[in-house]
């Protein structure tokens, strides 16, 4: 079975029990499949909503300092990468889902 054949059946599989399990199944499918096919910013966007947030500080120092002692691995701040463009994209719509929530509440209380 070629990639193509694998990545399709993958897809009409996900389409297929988008109904029959919870939304984190489809979200994982989905991150897997944007990886499958080397859309990076898709798979990392997707992957943040899958993401419990907190966390261990003592586990996020560790992949900190390792991935801080190679400068090869930083991104330009002028030409950013697959993860920091999702991540971006991914606060400011939950930034912006909290204004308008905001605004709206104060709104109705106001009247």
């Amino acid at each position: 079975m070629d990639s193509t054949t694998h990545i399709l059946g993958l897809i009409r599989r996900a389409l297929d029990e988008f109904d029959d399990h919870p939304l984190e199944v489809s979200v994982r499918r989905a991150v897997r499949i944007a990886s499958l096919i080397g859309d990076s910013h898709v798979a990392v966007r997707l992957g943040l909503d899958l993401q419990v947030t907190g966390g261990d500080p003592a586990q996020h120092r560790g992949d900190l300092e390792r991935l801080m002692a190679d400068p090869s691995r930083w991104e330009s701040p002028d030409e950013p990468g697959p993860a920091v463009t999702a991540m971006r994209e991914y606060i400011r719509d939950r930034t912006k889902g909290v204004s308008v929530t905001l605004c709206k509440s104060l709104v109705v209380t106001r009247r």
